[in-house]
């Protein structure tokens, strides 16, 4: 659980870093993009050379271990997540939106790295499934994740400006309603994940903690987004019949 929160803390003052400096990272996202990218790379090679006993402890307790663990990353689309269900009019929502872009990169960033640092199971998923821990969900899990990565780039690729402007709008918000089923794909290798942890013994009490730490932000949004959207299309057809009248 205090990983995961110590990467929440990270991912909230990374948003308010982009806030602050909203134009100018919206103008300049790609050397945003670029040192989160080196960073991610310099942590993960590091920590596979095992050469981050070195780092500073604060500087593993809040990054390296949430970013390599995989908590970062969920931790930044859980903000993603969240300016969605946001009432569009409050002005914290216009200006988290104007970001939202450049924080989901910056996950996904954070998530490719992730994945990286534990290539192995990929390897042993098609190598050795029936050797891996978990009675096999340990290969659901692995699964999981490639099919999340499946989702994740496209969602990626067009999140870049550049490319965004080479669909239509329509098709855009299409391809881009993917991503809450990458949500609910990301939520299960949470409690897949979790849910080994808990029957491997001693740390079964951390585990459960965290499950719950993660449950606590997903949960709401699973119940808030449908009303929202329900809420929205209200609100479109009464602007449509307020319009009929005129």
């Amino acid at each position: 659980m205090i990983t995961f929160l110590n990467a929440m803390a990270v991912a909230l003052a990374l948003t308010a870093a982009f806030l602050l400096l909203k134009k100018q990272v919206h103008k300049r996202s790609w050397i945003v993009y670029i040192a989160f990218a080196a960073l991610t790379a310099f942590i993960v090679g590091a920590g596979m050379h095992g050469v981050q006993v070195d780092w500073p402890q604060w500087f593993r307790t809040y990054f390296a271990r949430p970013l390599t663990q995989g908590a970062l990353s969920v931790a930044v689309f859980v903000i993603v997540m969240y300016v969605g269900v946001l009432p569009r009019k409050w002005r914290l929502t216009r200006a988290l939106r104007y970001v939202r872009a450049e924080l989901s990169v910056v996950g996904c960033i954070f998530s490719l790295g992730h994945n990286a640092q534990y290539a192995n199971l990929f390897v042993n998923l098609f190598t050795n499934p029936m050797g891996m821990r978990g009675n096999g969900l340990y290969a659901v899990a692995s699964i999981d994740s490639l099919i999340l990565i499946a989702l994740m780039i496209p969602l990626l690729i067009t999140s870049f400006y550049s490319v965004r402007r080479l669909f239509s709008a329509k098709r855009w918000k299409a391809l881009q309603k993917w991503s809450y089923l990458f949500y609910v794909g990301l939520y299960v290798h949470v409690v897949v994940i979790f849910y080994v942890a808990m029957s491997g013994g001693h740390h079964a009490a951390s585990a459960a903690e965290s499950l719950w730490a993660y449950s606590l932000f997903f949960i709401p949004y699973f119940v808030l987004r449908p009303l929202k959207f329900v809420l929205d299309r209200r609100a479109g057809e009464k602007e449509t019949a307020e319009e009929d009248l005129i």
